[in-house]
C-alpha cells in the first residue's frame, strides 16, 4: 500500500448502509470523525433503509458509491453485459476466469475493480472475505486489509469448497477477525497465521449508554432479542423457552428485532405455541429504535445455534451492544459467542439448543432482579474494557500505517 498523507480510506461492504451491519457504519464514521476522507463501496443500500437514514450517513462525511447488482432477468443481464463490454472488451475473460465464482459474482468483482480505479490512493479495507476474493479474481493486485465475519468464513467454503479462498490467501494481505474462533477457521482454510490479526468490532458507547435499572418497578420480564431472522440466531429455541417459562407461571414479554427468511416459520411457531400476546416481531428497525428497545428491556436473549448450512455466530456484536446498556445476556456456547460476554458474571451461557437451560435462565432473571442488575453492571464494565470503538479504530489505523510503510 503506497504511503499517503491525504488520509484516504476506501471500505468495501456488501450493502451500505445496512441495519444488520452496524460495524461497517462504525468503521466508516469513526475514521471520518478522525479527519479521513472515507468512501464506502457496496452493491446497494440495505433493504428498507429510509432516506433519513441515508442522509444521516452522508452527514457523517462518508461518501457512498455503488457498483450495482447483476440483473435477475436474462434480458437485463444481456443489456448489462453489452454495456460493460463496450467499456471493457476484456470482460469476457474476467467472467470466464471464475475460479469457483459464478458469473454474476465475477461481474460484481469487475465492477468493484472499476470503482477502485476511480478512487484516490490510500488504504483499502474490505469487509467480508468473499468480496476480497472477488477483487483478486477480477485481477485487482491489491493490497488490502480484509475483515472477516460469519458468512464468508463458514457458509461460502461449505458451498464452494475449502479451496475457494486459495488465490486470496496467496496474496500477502492482512486479515482481521473478531474472535479466536474465526482465526482458527481461517487457518484451517489456508490463511497464513502471521497475516491474521484479532481486532474485535468496537461499540459506540455514546449511543449505547448504560441504564440503571435497579429502581424499576416490578413487571413482567421484558426480554429483547436483536438479530437477523435466520436459523443460526436461535430464535426458535428462544420461542420454545418462552413457552416453557409461560407454562411454569412466569410472565414475560419478548420483543424480537430483525428481518430475514425465517419469519414465516417463526410466525407459525408463535401461533402454535400460543404466544401471540407475549411475543412481538418488530422487523428490521433503525439504530435509534434498537437503542430504545434495549434501554427499555430487562434481559437480552439470543441463544444461537449452528445452522444446517453451517452458519454460526463469529463474534456477536449484538451481545456487546446489549451489555453496553447494562442488560444481562442469555447466549449459547456456539462459534465465537463466549468471547463476547463474561459467562456467569455478565450473563448466562447455555449449551446449544438447550431449551430448558434457556428457560431456566429466563426464570432466574425474572425471580431474582438483583442477579440481573448485578450481571448487567458487570457486563457494562466488561464490554467497556474490551470492545471500545476507539481501540478498534486505533488498531485499524496501525495496520494502515504498517501496510503503507
Amino acid at each position: 500500500m503506497a504511503p499517503t498523507t491525504n488520509r484516504n480510506l476506501t471500505i468495501f461492504a456488501g450493502e451500505f448502509p445496512a441495519r444488520s451491519e452496524t460495524f461497517v457504519r462504525n468503521h466508516a464514521a469513526g475514521f471520518a470523525q478522525r479527519g479521513w476522507r472515507v468512501e464506502v463501496m457496496s452493491s446497494q443500500p440495505g433493504e428498507s433503509m429510509s432516506q433519513t437514514e441515508l442522509a444521516e450517513v452522508d452527514a457523517m462525511g462518508v461518501t457512498r458509491s455503488y457498483w450495482g447488482a447483476w440483473s435477475p432477468s436474462s434480458a437485463g443481464r444481456a443489456l448489462q453485459f453489452a454495456g460493460e463490454l463496450m467499456r471493457a472488451p476484456g470482460l469476457v475473460a474476467v467472467l470466464n476466469g471464475a475460479g469457483g465464482w459464478t458469473r454474476p459474482e465475477m461481474f460484481a468483482g469487475h465492477r468493484m475493480r472499476r470503482l477502485l480505479r476511480q478512487s484516490p490512493t490510500g488504504p483499502v479495507h474490505v469487509h467480508y472475505g468473499k468480496y476480497a476474493a472477488l477483487l483478486v479474481a477480477a485481477g485487482w493486485p491489491g493490497p488490502a486489509i480484509v475483515t472477516w465475519h460469519g458468512f464468508d468464513a463458514n457458509i461460502v467454503p461449505k458451498l464452494r469448497g475449502d479451496g475457494i479462498y486459495r488465490d486470496l490467501f496467496a496474496k500477502d494481505w492482512v486479515h482481521t477477525v473478531g474472535s479466536s474462533f474465526v482465526q482458527r477457521r481461517l487457518v484451517a482454510l489456508g490463511a497464513r497465521p502471521d497475516r491474521i490479526v484479532k481486532i474485535p468490532m468496537g461499540v459506540d458507547f455514546e449511543r449505547f449508554v448504560e441504564i440503571d435499572r435497579s429502581g424499576w418497578a416490578a413487571r413482567p420480564l421484558a426480554v429483547v432479542s436483536v438479530g437477523r431472522l435466520s436459523e443460526e440466531k436461535g430464535h426458535a429455541v428462544l420461542l420454545d423457552a418462552a413457552a416453557e417459562v409461560n407454562a411454569r407461571g412466569t410472565d414475560l414479554r419478548l420483543t424480537i428485532i430483525g428481518e430475514g427468511p425465517a419469519r414465516p416459520v417463526l410466525e407459525r411457531q408463535i401461533r402454535d405455541l400460543g404466544l401471540g400476546a407475549r411475543v412481538l416481531l418488530l422487523g428490521s428497525q433503525p439504530p435509534a429504535r434498537v437503542v430504545r428497545e434495549l434501554a427499555a428491556a430487562d434481559v437480552f436473549a439470543l441463544p444461537g445455534v449452528t445452522a444446517g448450512n453451517g452458519s454460526e455466530e463469529t463474534q456477536g456484536l449484538a451481545y456487546i451492544e446489549a451489555q453496553a446498556t447494562g442488560l444481562p445476556v442469555i447466549a449459547s456456547d456456539v462459534g465465537g459467542v463466549s468471547e463476547s460476554l463474561d459467562p456467569g458474571r455478565s450473563g448466562i451461557l447455555t449449551a446449544e439448543r438447550d431449551v430448558k437451560a434457556v428457560a431456566d435462565a429466563l426464570v432466574a432473571y425474572a425471580e431474582h432482579p438483583d442477579l440481573r442488575y448485578d450481571h448487567g453492571r458487570q457486563g457494562a464494565a466488561f464490554v467497556r474494557a474490551k470492545f471500545t470503538q476507539a481501540a478498534m479504530l486505533d488498531a485499524f489505523e496501525r495496520l494502515y500505517a504498517g501496510e503503507a510503510a
